[in-house]
């Protein structure tokens, strides 16, 4: 895992605002892979909630994490975000696809308390 002071600043950003929801992240490749930490930390920075019945909120599958991180990026890119990231590479643990998507939200919410 790397200890870079931007990768420090990336994890405190994620951890600072997912503790409203009691979690915490600390292996950003694999606790984000199928896509439900997205989704939640996504919502809290947004200011809206994901309905339950849209994703898997314990994803069992390949294809239900697929489902979960496509969410995710399609609701991003909605909100006028861009960047480039595939589903595939997120859900097979792809350090740097995951990492493209938290810098993009960083970038958009980093003054957001």
């Amino acid at each position: 895992m790397p200890t870079s002071p931007y990768f420090i600043s990336l994890q405190g950003f994620v951890n600072k605002h997912l503790s409203k929801l009691n979690v915490e992240v600390t292996d950003l490749d694999s606790q984000f892979h199928d896509g439900v930490y997205l989704i939640f930390l996504l919502g809290l920075l947004e200011g809206f909630f994901v309905p339950l019945y849209q994703f898997y909120i314990t994803p069992g599958s390949k294809d239900q994490k697929l489902h979960n991180v496509a969410l995710a990026i399609d609701l991003m890119r909605d909100s006028g975000m861009k960047f480039y990231a595939k589903p595939e590479d997120v859900v097979q643990k792809d350090l740097k696809s995951t990492l493209r998507i938290l810098y993009s939200l960083f970038q958009k919410f980093k003054s957001v308390k």
